[in-house]
C-alpha cells in the first residue's frame, strides 16, 4: 500500500505500511490518517530482493477521510480502481 503521504510511505515502498494476509485471502492494515485526501495503490513487493508489481491502474485510487473521529473501513480490490469504505464511528459517554 503505497501513497504520496508520509503515512502511505510518500511514494516510496520502502516506507509504506505493511498489509497482513488473513483467510479469505484479504490483506488489510491499519492507517492513522486525519481528515483529507489520500491517493495510494497496492503493489507486490519484496522487501529483500526489492521486486515489485504494481497494480495496472491508470492512476491512484482516491480516499477521502471526513473531520469526523473514528474508524474508517476502506476495502478495494487489486486492479480495479473503485474504493469502497464504511464508516466504524462510535460515541463514548
Amino acid at each position: 500500500l503505497v501513497g504520496s503521504a508520509p503515512e502511505l510511505g510518500g511514494g516510496q515502498p520502502d516506507a509504506s505500511p505493511t498489509l497482513s494476509w488473513s483467510q479469505g485471502d484479504m490483506w488489510s492494515t491499519e492507517v492513522a490518517l486525519g481528515p483529507g485526501a489520500y491517493d495510494f495503490k497496492v503493489l507486490v513487493y519484496n522487501r529483500s530482493s526489492q521486486a515489485m508489481q504494481w497494480e495496472g491502474l491508470a492512476g491512484s485510487r482516491l480516499l477521502l477521510v471526513p473531520s469526523t473521529p473514528g474508524l474508517l473501513l476502506v476495502s478495494c480490490q487489486w486492479g480495479s480502481s473503485s474504493l469502497q469504505t464504511r464508516s466504524l464511528s462510535w460515541i463514548c459517554a
